[in-house]
């Protein structure tokens, strides 16, 4: 719609309202308007016959018609495509019979600025091509109706619909034929109208049983018809509404040397319907790795340099936006995919070691600098007595959090929004936690409430719901109920809201080691290291070779699998960190293929992929992985899991 002029014909008498009309469209950077006005009626009908308009903006109280009459004469005399109406009058009566009349929007004069107006226009052509969709698809359907019954009677078959009670609803031609009528004859009758008592009864029994297991049924029968008998195969299975109620049997007979072929015909469906569900999870890992891969080398060279000691507060400050703004892009991608998950069933958790108060510090982090930027007060609350460390899976529990608390940021104006962390309860080796967000906000009513937490609903008003999509709590109870527990919420109009929850976690055992206080290393103790890095894309290769040849590494890379291998036999590395999901040979068969070398079977092997799942790290350990690095590659857990599998010693300067 940006690109494409919008021809619109303003009809409105009063000079100084148009004019403020014809300002408020050239103020509008979403649309491209040639507007035409005129100033009665008469001349706005004369336009409409002899030009083609996109939008036509109708003022109800022109002199030569008031209110409904003006539209209902536009409407009756012309052919208008979109049509918005602008009236002075707040009745919604009358809005709602002019909305019935066939205008798409209602304006109220006096209420009208640039953004209603480009949003109501923008709304009207929209609602206009959703209708002629409509009814486009409302001829199709019916002609496929047609066709769909054309195709039933040239079918080399018998075919027929019934209801509960055994009456025929429709059959199609060659049903009818076997048993001498014509289709209208039968519809409406029941078997015992057609066969003898016992068949008949025979034939309502099998339905019976059909509808009241609810499963298909096949018989092998005789059919007596106006030539002779003949040996069938029948298939009968039940029809259900939406509710499960049973509507009726659908059944379908063909002659019984038919069976093979179509018995054949089935297990080429069935084979189909398991290679397109194998693609979809294919289709999933591969749109996961592909997403990250350039998120990969933004995320991993802003965090590089960040730590160069040349830049200024100034670079520093835009590579922390890059670095944070790439983080939010990352957080939507895996909200797209985790939507595709939560379809297919297919969610999963990942716990781990948590350092909490580093972990709760991010959190705050990030939601204290939306929380400025609306002059809100962040406040923390997190009891003194809390573990040093949980086992949780960090990114989920991150997701959730950050929910809860950009949805108290968005709807508080004023005030301020709290995160408060205690300890419930606790044991040798657990501890629940209360998570709770609060805020000073507009708060909700009770019916607000009650549809919070469905699938795309959204509360508030127009401007509060942009940018949303109504998934974000849905999705988060989703995942607290995945970690054994719910979300509450409790909320007053004009008192704010409160939402919580509590998870009983495990202690941490071995939290993940963090680098030392000096900040990165600048070298290691002892021989210098080889390391092998193996990735098709030259991106991610260059943020692991930058992030290592400072540090005094020798390096070599690949990109893919049997590249990988010929390097290493020619020059043994000491370490090789190698890609998934790459061309010629993936990383699992090069993983594979390396553990089965005697030479290098001893070589520590880090798998790295943008598909961050239990599964896929369970097939790379299974391959012969002594480590998993996740993309966009965090560089402190690469160095720190460089030094585990190389046993090394940092250096700081």
């Amino acid at each position: 719609m940006n690109a494409a002029r919008i021809k619109l014909l303003l009809i409105e008498d009063c000079p100084a309202d148009a004019r403020l009309i014809e300002l408020m469209l050239r103020e509008s950077r979403a649309l491209h308007v040639e507007c035409n006005w005129v100033d009665n009626l008469t001349d706005g009908i004369e336009r409409l016959r002899g030009g083609v308009f996109d939008v036509v903006l109708l003022d109800l109280g022109l002199p030569e018609s008031i209110g409904l009459d003006t539209l209902k004469i536009v409407c009756r005399e012309t052919r208008v495509p979109t049509l918005v109406v602008l009236s002075g009058l707040t009745d919604e009566e009358i809005a709602l019979q002019a909305l019935q009349a066939g205008a798409q929007d209602y304006l109220v004069k006096g209420q009208v600025d640039t953004a209603t107006l480009t949003r109501s226009i923008r709304y009207a052509i929209g609602r206009t091509q959703a209708e002629e969709a409509l009814r486009a698809s409302t001829a199709q359907q019916r002609q496929q109706a047609k066709y769909l019954r054309t195709l039933i009677d040239l079918l080399p078959m018998y075919a027929w619909l019934k209801d509960t009670s055994g009456r025929y609803l429709s059959v199609n031609q060659a049903t009818a034929a076997a048993r001498g009528v014509s289709t209208e004859q039968m519809e409406g009758r029941r078997d015992e109208d057609f066969w003898p008592p016992e068949l008949a009864d025979a034939y309502r029994e099998d339905d019976i049983q059909v509808m009241s297991s609810l499963e298909r049924k096949t018989v092998e029968e005789v059919l007596r018809g106006v030539d002779g008998e003949v040996w069938i195969e029948t298939y009968k299975v039940p029809v259900l509404d939406e509710d499960g109620t049973v509507l009726g049997t659908v059944g379908v007979a063909r002659d019984i040397s038919e069976r093979k072929a179509v018995e054949a015909a089935q297990k080429t469906a069935l084979a189909e319907a398991e290679r397109l569900a194998c693609q979809r999870s294919a289709f999933l890992a591969q749109m996961s790795h592909e997403l990250r891969t350039p998120l990969n080398g933004i995320l991993g060279f802003a965090q590089l340099l960040q730590q160069d000691k040349g830049m200024n507060e100034r670079q520093l400050r835009g590579l922390k936006i890059i670095r944070e703004s790439g983080q939010h892009l990352l957080t939507l991608i895996n909200d797209i995919l985790d939507l595709a998950r939560i379809d297919a069933a297919k969610v999963e958790l990942n716990p781990a070691d948590i350092a909490l108060g580093t972990f709760l510090a991010v959190v705050a982090d990030i939601v204290r600098v939306k929380a400025e930027e609306k002059s809100l007060l962040f406040v923390e609350q997190f009891a003194p007595d809390l573990p040093p460390s949980v086992h949780a899976d960090e990114k989920r529990l991150r997701q959730v959090l950050l929910n809860l608390l950009s949805n108290a940021v968005k709807f508080t104006d004023r005030g301020e929004v709290v995160l408060a962390v205690s300890a419930t309860a606790r044991s040798a080796a657990s501890v629940t936690l209360r998570f709770e967000v609060r805020d000073s906000g507009i708060g909700m009513t009770a019916s607000q409430t009650a549809r919070l937490f469905k699938p795309f609903e959204q509360v508030g008003d127009a401007h509060r719901r942009e940018g949303g999509t109504g998934l974000g709590l849905a999705i988060s109870r989703e995942l607290v109920r995945l970690m054994g527990s719910d979300v509450h919420v409790a909320s007053n109009p004009g008192a704010g809201s409160r939402f919580w929850f509590e998870l009983a976690l495990p202690l941490g055992g071995s939290r993940r080691p963090e680098l030392a206080a000096q900040g990165r290393p600048a070298g290691y103790q002892g021989r210098r290291r080889r390391v092998l890095i193996v990735d098709d894309v030259p991106q991610n290769r260059a943020v692991l070779v930058d992030s290592l040849n400072v540090l005094g590494f020798d390096l070599a890379e690949a990109a893919d699998g049997q590249q990988a291998l010929e390097s290493a036999q020619q020059s043994r590395p000491d370490m090789i960190v190698i890609d998934v999901t790459m061309p010629v040979m993936d990383g699992l068969e090069a993983m594979r293929r390396i553990r089965a070398m005697p030479t290098l079977a001893g070589i520590p092997v880090m798998a790295s992929s943008g598909n961050d799942s239990q599964a896929l790290r369970a097939e790379c350990a299974s391959a012969g992985a002594d480590a998993f690095l996740p993309k966009p590659v965090d560089i402190e857990l690469f160095l720190i899991e460089t030094a585990r599998l190389l046993s090394l010693t940092w250096v700081y300067a």
